[in-house]
């Protein structure tokens, strides 16, 4: 039997404010070679990011993290801005950006950012699309992420669409039908009665 432990959503955890994240890491950084602060696609991006006030110019910053993730630019610093831009921005639109930005990277901590945006985002749009990303994830913290958002979250199409990522043919819905019987069976029981009210 699979135990499931359901914890409310939308309880933002702390995140540290991004200016206190960016000293620290260059601290560390200073004692390292290769460092974020020598890094220019990143550098770049973090100059952009501090001087935005508007939405589109966040918006434009997190392009450019797009470019220099894509380009092979050091993915954990990286990863760690995106995320407190998407854990902590007010606007929809930058957050949604962000998932979009960290979608296709398969990195624990960008698995880690989209788990915390799918179930704690206040906005459905958000929630939506970092479930849809979770949905090819392999690390196994997006399956229980996906199971407990099928269970528990207050909008019915995004339970559907993460009992549709468990049972689908992404790398997650994969994983779940070649698991062990007993967890696949357990699984399945769950979804198909969750699919079968709303």
């Amino acid at each position: 039997m699979v135990a499931l432990h359901i914890i409310p959503c939308r309880n933002r955890s702390y995140t540290p404010p991004l200016e206190n994240m960016l000293s620290n890491q260059r601290m560390r950084d200073s004692k390292d070679s290769g460092s974020f602060v020598n890094h220019p696609e990143l550098e770049k991006c973090l100059l952009a990011l501090k001087s935005a006030k508007s939405t589109e110019e966040k918006l434009a910053a997190v392009e450019l993290f797009r470019g220099a993730l894509s380009k092979g630019a050091q993915e954990q610093m990286g990863i760690e801005v995106l995320g407190n831009i998407g854990l902590t921005d007010q606007d929809g639109r930058v957050r949604l950006s962000v998932v979009n930005t960290l979608k296709g990277i398969q990195h624990p901590s960008a698995v880690k950012v989209l788990c915390q945006m799918a179930l704690l985002d206040p906005s459905d749009d958000v929630r939506s699309s970092a479930v849809i990303a979770l949905r090819n994830c392999k690390d196994p913290k997006a399956i229980k992420t996906l199971c407990r958002i099928a269970l528990v979250d207050n909008k019915f199409d995004i339970r559907r669409k993460a009992a549709y990522a468990l049972t689908g043919d992404g790398d997650v819905g994969n994983f779940v039908n070649s698991a062990d019987p007993q967890v696949k069976n357990a699984i399945n029981s769950v979804l198909r009665s969750l699919l079968s009210d709303k």
